[in-house]
């Protein structure tokens, strides 16, 4: 016992303060890499519950505090002067094969963070991503739920999403096509359209964008011209501003319309 102590004594006298000024360096690194994940991860989680990701801010600022933290207990281990290397091999080694079991998993994670750090698509959006067609109602690790119209859930894997159509961005275009007759004078029923459509865009007020329009004829056929009626509005109001576009050509151009004449009948 008394040798023991004598070797430890001489190891202090001789190393001690190389070890004491190594020990202090491996806790400040630790400490720092400590604050530094905490306060990564607290600014990771605010970026994405801000637009709209709260589904992926916990595993995402989980997974970046973990990493900070590990690097921080690598240098500190590599202060006192440990041999690392081995360490290092079996993470990359475990690392390698978790990553090559998972790789849908990490698909469908990455690519549903960039759809909504990209501002493609988040919660209350309109979209259309392949055949499904709907309101987003959340966004999840690795799966984006949408509601369709008539109360369907559509569960698409982030991984599969490729081009999204989304009515919910800037502005949205509401049209109505009316069937003109040939007999009817065209000037006057463009005329008589553009005030339907003028008076639907007063109604809906700060909710239409631009002016209403009857653009002209878009279609002809046998029956007649097809004349367009749109108005540019904004895209929450679409549904609304269709339904009442439709209701002021219903009303207030083919109600006060006239019948068209009756084809003459020939003599017995």
């Amino acid at each position: 016992m008394p040798h023991v102590l004598e070797d430890l004594t001489n190891f202090l006298r001789q190393a001690g303060p190389g070890f004491l000024v190594k020990l202090g360096t491996a806790v400040s690194i630790l400490f720092s890499s400590v604050l530094l994940a905490r306060g990564a991860s607290r600014l990771v989680r605010k970026a994405l519950e801000g637009s709209g990701a709260s589904a992926f801010s916990t595993v995402i600022a989980g997974g970046i505090k973990t990493a900070l933290a590990g690097i921080g207990i690598v240098m500190a281990l590599d202060q006192l002067g440990l041999d690392v290397s081995t360490l290092l091999a079996g993470a990359g080694v475990v690392g390698l094969a978790i990553g090559f079991g998972s790789q849908a998993i990490v698909k469908d994670v990455v690519s549903g963070v960039f759809l909504v750090v990209d501002g493609a698509l988040k919660p209350g959006d309109r979209v259309k991503i392949g055949d499904s067609k709907g309101v987003v109602e959340n966004i999840g690790l690795r799966m984006t739920e949408i509601r369709a119209d008539d109360g369907q859930v559509f569960y698409v894997s982030n991984g599969s999403i490729g081009v999204v159509a989304n009515e919910s961005r800037d502005w949205a275009l509401v049209s109505v096509d009316v069937k003109v007759d040939h007999q009817a004078e065209l000037g006057a029923c463009l005329a008589e359209l553009q005030r339907v459509a003028s008076a639907t865009a007063t109604e809906l007020g700060s909710l239409v964008i631009g002016d209403a329009e009857a653009q002209g004829v878009a279609d002809l056929d046998a029956e007649g011209a097809t004349v367009r009626v749109v108005l540019k509005v904004k895209p929450e109001a679409k549904a609304s501003a269709a339904m009442l576009l439709r209701k002021h050509v219903r009303e207030d151009y083919y109600g006060r319309r006239p019948p068209p004449p009756e084809p003459a009948k020939a003599d017995a």
